[in-house]
């Protein structure tokens, strides 16, 4: 059931008014012509652009990177950084009765670990918990691994009329947004409101007005 906010009041406009000049006209027909000649990228109208991009959240079940947290933070972003930092700053400081010990991503569980025993390459399939227990049983209790997983996000507070301002935003705000940002069209879908704006945008004679200012 839709949830409906007690925020719907009005109050006196005051805004003050004002008449065309001839630079609003000028912005309309310049903002006409993008909208009018811009790709509509197969998308109904009434279109307007706005961010997309990801987010990292935490998922132990159906991660797509494992990465290693250390006093609760996070020292790792991807599994193969991981499996360097393990490499090369934990396993080679614990006492492993085993040779030539090396852990690597795996393919059937998270992880494999490699060793040689009686001469012989010998491998272990993992999962990450069963690594968790190894690092705690080695004195490792603040390190730890967990998974992330990568979940698409539209930004809020985006929205364009043109796929051009939202790019232009975009190249001068990109610090705010995750690496795959990107512009993303999206239809007005049954908003009357919007429809009509839109339609009044891209078909009035704009410059007919010129003669009124």
């Amino acid at each position: 059931m839709a949830i409906y906010h007690k925020t719907l009041q009005y109050h006196e406009d005051t805004t003050e008014k004002r008449s065309l000049n001839d630079k609003d006209i000028k912005f309309l027909m310049e903002l006409q012509k993008e909208m009018n000649t811009q790709d509509t990228t197969g998308t109904a109208e009434p279109r307007f652009w706005v961010i997309k991009g990801s987010e990292r959240v935490r998922d132990d079940e159906n991660a797509d990177e494992l990465v290693l947290q250390a006093d609760g933070s996070t020292v790792t972003s991807t599994t193969e950084e991981t499996v360097k930092y393990l490499n090369d700053n934990i396993l080679s400081d614990c006492n492993i009765n085993r040779e030539n010990c090396k852990i690597g991503k795996g393919c059937i569980l998270d992880f494999i670990l490699m060793y040689t025993e009686d001469g012989e390459e010998e491998y272990e399939d993992l999962i990450a918990e069963e690594v968790n227990e190894f690092l705690a049983n080695n004195g490792y209790d603040d390190v730890r691994i967990v998974g992330i997983s990568f979940r698409p996000v539209v930004y809020p507070n985006t929205m364009f009329l043109t796929e051009k301002e939202a790019r232009e935003h975009l190249e001068r705000n990109h610090y705010h947004y995750s690496e795959d940002a990107h512009t993303y069209c999206m239809c007005a879908w049954r908003s009357p409101e919007v429809w009509w704006l839109w339609k009044i945008l891209r078909e009035v004679k704009w410059d007919e007005l010129r003669q009124d200012v």
